[in-house]
């Protein structure tokens, strides 16, 4: 089986319209006072309240002291949708990229219609850009 290889151009083809991608379905509410730069390592959709759960290859930084500290979420919003945000992440995990993630300090979410027990909560991503 033949690997699939990417081109220079179709690397920087794929980058723009990453960035196009968070410039229509960005997250644009809330302050976002902290931020985390790593490779993603786990992505989950799915969930009934349209959110998504990601983690990356460093330690979670969780400004808003929630309980949950493996993952981060992206919540669904009337401005934006976490499917969005679900492309990038896959896209930078299928390609071993680097993400800046900027992440809010004063929200923690538990996502609707999941495994997770009661009472956990999750720091809330508020974007993720692919950087490299």
């Amino acid at each position: 089986m033949e690997h699939f290889r990417i081109t220079n151009s179709r690397k920087i083809h794929l980058k723009l319209m990453t960035i196009l991608l968070l410039c229509l379905g960005g997250v644009s509410h809330g302050a976002a006072p902290s931020s985390a730069v790593g490779k993603i390592d786990y992505v989950a959709g799915g969930y009934d309240d349209g959110s998504i759960a990601f983690s990356l290859d460093i330690p979670t930084n969780n400004p808003a002291g929630c309980n949950g500290t493996q993952l981060y979420f992206i919540k669904n919003s009337g401005t934006s949708s976490a499917q969005d945000a679900l492309a990038v992440a896959m896209f930078a995990k299928s390609l071993g990229l680097r993400v800046y993630v900027a992440i809010r300090g004063d929200e923690c979410i538990h996502p609707e219609g999941t495994d997770i027990p009661d009472g956990a909560t999750f720091p809330v991503a508020q974007r993720i850009v692919v950087i490299d």
